[in-house]
C-alpha cells in the first residue's frame, strides 16, 4: 500500500462559534479549506427521530431543514467538542431504556 505525505503551510484563524440563542460561545482555531462545504450528510430528520424514541421526549431541535442532503461547513475536534456544555444530561441509550438523570 502506498501512502503519501504532503507538507504545506496553512493559515490558522481564531474565531468564535455560538449557539442560536447567543448564550454560549466557544473560541476555536480554524484552517480555511478552499471549498464551499466540507462534505454533505443525509438529513437525519430530527423531528422524526425525536418522535420515534421515548427517551428523547422533550428534546427540541431548531433545525427543520427539509433538504435530503445537509452541508457541513465546520468540523469540531474532540477537544472543542468536550467544551460544549448543555443544561441537561445527554439523552443516550437504547429505545425503551429509562432516562438516567
Amino acid at each position: 500500500m502506498m501512502l503519501g505525505v504532503a507538507t504545506r503551510e496553512v493559515e490558522i484563524t481564531s474565531m468564535n462559534v455560538a449557539n442560536l440563542k447567543g448564550d454560549f460561545h466557544l473560541s476555536v482555531e480554524v484552517t480555511r479549506v478552499g471549498k464551499p462545504k466540507l462534505l454533505e450528510l443525509d438529513n437525519p430528520k430530527y423531528n422524526d427521530i425525536v418522535e420515534s424514541y421515548n427517551h428523547l421526549k422533550g428534546v427540541e431541535m431548531d433545525d427543520s431543514d427539509a433538504k435530503t442532503m445537509l452541508p457541513v461547513h465546520l468540523i469540531l475536534g474532540a477537544g472543542e467538542f468536550t467544551k460544549i456544555k448543555t443544561s441537561q444530561a445527554p439523552r443516550v441509550g437504547s429505545a425503551g431504556e429509562p432516562v438516567q438523570r
